[in-house]
């Protein structure tokens, strides 16, 4: 025969404890808005709230995202209300102290202030392949650590001209200027559409050419 055990019950703050002496087990039953927010502010330790057991939080108020903080992933804007303008690399509604990667477009409103602190900064450009080289001549032509933005190109041997083409596509034609080195030639000029930059000049052998495009509005 199995006999029923005993149950006794306590309120407490709002809640109901079930308790088994029999077997030692204990449970809380809280009815739904019982325990609130205000109750338990500031009464739980920082050591508890890790791991999984936070699954949702409100707006964070003080503290820091110390290192090893993982990943924020959210398809949102990250956005901050604080309009202090930037003047130095210390100063400003953000402050990076390290590099920062950016996977796809980076769009600036408003004044880029300086590159660098006290020691100059130089702007470069991660592209490795730079842009192809036809019809430059005989031999070998190079295109010295050239990318879409700027490079340094050497002519073939007997070179009439050359045709530089990018390696991405400009949405519109980009501003560019291009730069005979040495002696001017007879002849030289160039045209510039959105995917080349085509060169002509009087029949020469390894001249060098230098040239800069910027995108205009829109890419």
């Amino acid at each position: 025969m199995i006999k029923s055990l005993p149950l006794r019950r306590w309120a407490i703050w709002g809640a109901v404890m079930v308790m088994t002496p029999a077997i030692g087990m204990s449970a809380y039953l809280v009815p739904t808005g019982s325990i609130t927010n205000a109750m338990l502010a500031g009464s739980i330790a920082a050591s508890k709230l890790t791991g999984t057991d936070i699954t949702t939080v409100g707006a964070l108020t003080a503290g820091s995202i110390a290192s090893g903080f993982g990943t924020i992933a959210t398809a949102n804007p990250i956005t901050t209300t604080n309009a202090t303008a930037s003047t130095s690399i210390s100063t400003g509604a953000v402050i990076v102290t390290g590099g920062v990667g950016i996977t796809g477009r980076l769009n600036v409103g408003g004044t880029i202030n300086q590159f660098g602190s006290t020691t100059p900064s130089h702007i470069a450009f991660g592209q490795t392949t730079p842009p192809a080289l036809t019809s430059c001549g005989t031999g070998s032509p190079t295109n010295t650590g050239g990318s879409d933005y700027a490079g340094l190109v050497t002519m073939g041997n007997s070179a009439t001209g050359c045709i530089i083409t990018f390696n991405v596509a400009y949405t519109t034609a980009p501003f560019c200027n291009v730069t005979w080195l040495a002696t001017p030639l007879a002849s030289q000029s160039y045209t510039v559409s959105t995917t080349a930059i085509t060169l002509t000049q009087t029949s020469t052998s390894g001249n060098k050419v230098v040239y800069r495009c910027t995108a205009p509005s829109g890419g």
